[in-house]
């Protein structure tokens, strides 16, 4: 479980800054997560062959990651954007997108990550009791979105 709850927190923090952000997440069948977010979009992923998840949207965008070697996933978006991150010491993730922002995540005592954004955002995240994470975000003057 504790890898499942990873990799979530590699697929959160994968995620295209500029686009929803997800609240909460659980786990399903597909080995996978049923997300909801801030916007009321909900996503679906199921996890694939080559170490990553395959994701759908309810406004009909997907995404498709696969594992690394540098610890991460490398993730391509329906919109033609991507996004690449890697394991650091701190057991969180550095995230490099395609339009040149960047993400700093760490993990914390609550079984979740703390996420720094180049924009000046960050994210806090816990593990809850369906498998998934909880996740409150705040722009760069403190203002949750």
């Amino acid at each position: 479980m504790k890898l499942k709850l990873v990799l979530l927190g590699v697929v959160l923090m994968s995620s295209p800054i500029y686009q929803a952000v997800a609240d909460s997440c659980r786990a399903n069948i597909l080995d996978g997560f049923d997300c909801t977010y801030d916007d009321g979009t909900r996503s679906t992923s199921r996890k694939n062959i080559v170490g990553g998840y395959d994701t759908t949207y309810s406004d009909g965008r997907t995404s498709s990651s696969r594992s690394n070697i540098v610890g991460g996933l490398d993730t391509t978006y329906s919109d033609g954007t991507r996004s690449s991150s890697r394991s650091n010491i701190t057991g969180g993730y550095d995230t490099t997108y395609s339009d040149g922002r960047t993400s700093s995540s760490r993990s914390n005592i609550v079984g979740g990550f703390d996420t720094s954004y180049s924009d000046g955002g960050n994210s806090s995240s816990r593990s809850n009791i369906v498998g998934g994470q909880d996740t409150t975000y705040r722009d760069h003057e403190g203002k949750r979105w």
